[in-house]
């Protein structure tokens, strides 16, 4: 999915670049736009279910700029486990988008990289399989095999570079979201401790 986005005056910084928090503010904006234009947003709502996010990574590789720039962000599922729904989203300049000297060379390049980590809960219920609400919403079994299968399985064919990396991302993006948490716990022991 294509979300097409502008640096407005409230987004830029004092070095008149886009404001590292506006893009986790456009790649919500990207998803919330996929899940409407998929069908998503309108089975979450019927269904009484949220998506909610339970972890972000963002590395910014170029700047965004100067104000009133166009960019995209393309945003798609990227894998999906038992509870959990990854979604890969990059920030690029579109290749007519505005061009001078600095910036001709980033035109279609990744700008800015957000991989999401998120999960469906219904209002009573709790977690939804992710399988379960995309075969809900239309998505053909096949294709949905085939992102679950991208993400659990261990050999991949020959020449599959991207899908190698997305699963690699999605190892250590975990990684790290379970250091988080025993830090947190640790954490949360000595505060305690302390009281």
């Amino acid at each position: 999915h294509v979300y097409n986005g502008r640096v407005g005056v409230v987004d830029i910084d004092f070095n008149f670049h886009m404001n590292n928090v506006n893009y986790l503010l456009h790649a919500e904006l990207a998803r919330y736009d996929m899940t409407i234009q998929n069908h998503y947003f309108d089975r979450l709502l019927r269904q009484n279910c949220a998506f909610l996010v339970t972890g972000t990574i963002i590395r910014y590789r170029k700047e965004i700029a100067p104000p009133f720039r166009t960019f995209h962000v393309v945003s798609y599922i990227a894998s999906i486990d038992d509870k959990h729904v990854y979604i890969d989203q990059t920030f690029r300049y579109p290749d007519n988008s505005y061009t001078n000297n600095n910036n001709s060379a980033s035109s279609g390049r990744i700008l800015a990289h957000v991989y999401i980590k998120a999960v469906i809960r219904h209002a009573k219920k709790g977690l939804v399989s992710p399988v379960e609400f995309l075969e809900e919403c239309g998505l053909e079994p096949n294709a949905i095999q085939q992102i679950y299968q991208a993400s659990s399985a261990n050999d991949n064919p020959p020449g599959d570079d991207f899908l190698q990396v997305e699963k690699d991302m999605k190892q250590r993006f975990d990684g790290m979201m379970d250091t988080m948490q025993q830090f947190a716990s640790l954490d949360d022991v000595d505060v305690e401790r302390k009281k």
